[in-house]
């Protein structure tokens, strides 16, 4: 909230009356010149204050905008080497497209020809870029477990669905449809299945729409097993849809 300045009409006037007469000599006017640039009226301050709030918000509000678009619309990933092939190993190796767990171990023997110091610095990188989380033990990586921006990024090159296009569709479905925000009516409806399907619930849920928008009944095929759109959701889905 900006608070508009306050103005003290009493101040002012003494403070014009003062002013006014000090013009009756030169010196005294340029005292009074003088005066107002030392001492500022309690209007001025108040606006100085005033103007600085307003940028300060304005610039904090572009800001929020500029890092909320980022998530939106996150930039192209470039992989090469063996970041590569293992983003492309945990895509396909997701088979309903929701969080997985794969162990280290489970790792080095599905990728045997992979060197242990290649495949760290690998996994560090893909963490870096927020594609996985990488959980240490006493002896070094115990497991990795995936995150949204992985599908985001490496579904489409890969397996040609876009998690955020797939996200749109079904933001607009809910909305001219309140029944399709459960996510079994919605699976029928669509008839995509759970590899297509969960990336595009689980943007909606951990992106789009508020952490309390959604049941958090734990479920083996879907992220969330139903949304609660309300107006205030109906509105950010369609900034979704614009954006």
């Amino acid at each position: 909230m900006i608070d508009l300045p306050n103005r003290d009409k009493r101040k002012e006037f003494t403070r014009a009356l003062l002013k006014s007469i000090a013009q009756a000599t030169p010196i005294s006017a340029v005292a009074a010149e003088f005066f107002g640039y030392l001492s500022p009226s309690d209007l001025e301050n108040e606006i100085l204050r005033w103007q600085e709030d307003i940028t300060s918000k304005v610039n904090s509000h572009d800001e929020l905008l500029t890092i909320h678009d980022s998530i939106l619309n996150p930039p192209p990933i470039e992989l090469i080497g063996v970041a590569k092939d293992l983003a492309i190993y945990f895509t396909q190796n997701s088979k309903k497209g929701m969080f997985n767990i794969y162990g280290y171990s489970d790792i080095t023997k599905e990728l045997p020809a992979i060197e242990k110091q290649a495949l760290d610095e690998a996994l560090h990188e893909l963490e870096q870029l927020g594609l996985i989380n990488i959980s240490q033990s006493l002896n070094g990586i115990s497991h990795i477990s995936s995150t949204i921006n992985l599908h985001i990024s490496v579904d489409p090159p890969v397996l040609g669905n876009n998690p955020i296009e797939d996200a749109k569709t079904i933001s607009s479905l809910m909305l001219n449809n309140e029944e399709l925000s459960s996510i079994v009516k919605l699976e029928k409806h669509l008839g995509w299945d759970l590899r297509r399907l969960n990336p595009a619930i689980w943007y909606l849920k951990d992106v789009v729409l508020p952490e309390n928008k959604h049941s958090k009944t734990l479920h083996p095929d879907y992220p969330t097993t139903s949304f609660i759109i309300g107006s205030g959701e109906r509105l950010i889905l369609k900034q979704f849809l614009n954006g």
